[in-house]
């Protein structure tokens, strides 16, 4: 009964799109996509979101990499506008980076004490051998300890193809309408 609509988007790449040497970039960009764009703030945008009951979230896998909206039908067009701006103009702002990267080394840390996620790794490693997916989708803490924010832009302008982008949109939406909005975004 409540109108909602709801938009996913994925970018093929993850752990096969890394370089080696930048494992955990794909992970980190999945933690910063949303932390602001050229015009506004990660604060802003926060509050845009909040004002009107919506939500972007990114997501990063050993596959993909990509945005989530959801909003209710009267705000998915506004909504819309700020989830196509980080697709054209995402900000990936140094101290968004810097945070992320304390996060997800303090999360390569804890694992050494997690005897379960150890066993998942080992296993991964043991089925996939030296193919990507034998690879911790988190990196290694020298790895993400050299990422920058440089290396998150162009790991996005690498990826960030439209061929490579499939959307798909559900809730109480014209179709016709939205599928310009998408192509014309």
């Amino acid at each position: 009964e409540t109108p909602v609509v709801q938009m996913k988007s994925a970018i093929l790449s993850g752990l096969r799109y890394e370089d080696p040497k930048q494992a955990g970039v794909n992970e980190l960009l999945s933690r910063v996509w949303t932390a602001g764009t050229s015009k506004q703030s990660e604060a802003e945008i926060a509050s845009i979101l909040e004002s009107t009951a919506a939500s972007i979230s990114a997501f990063g896998g050993r596959n993909s990499v990509g945005l989530s909206m959801t909003a209710l039908q009267p705000f998915a067009a506004e909504t819309f506008d700020l989830f196509g701006q980080f697709y054209k103009d995402p900000d990936f702002a140094v101290d968004a980076v810097e945070r992320e990267k304390m996060m997800m080394l303090e999360s390569l840390k804890n694992r050494e004490d997690n005897a379960a996620q150890k066993c998942i790794l080992n296993m991964t490693r043991e089925l996939f051998g030296t193919h990507p997916y034998g690879r911790d989708p988190l990196g290694s803490r020298e790895a993400v300890a050299a990422l920058k924010r440089d290396t998150v832009k162009s790991y996005y302008n690498n990826i960030c193809n439209p061929e490579k982008l499939v959307i798909s949109l559900v809730g109480p939406v014209n179709r016709h309408e939205w599928a310009e909005r998408i192509q014309s975004a």
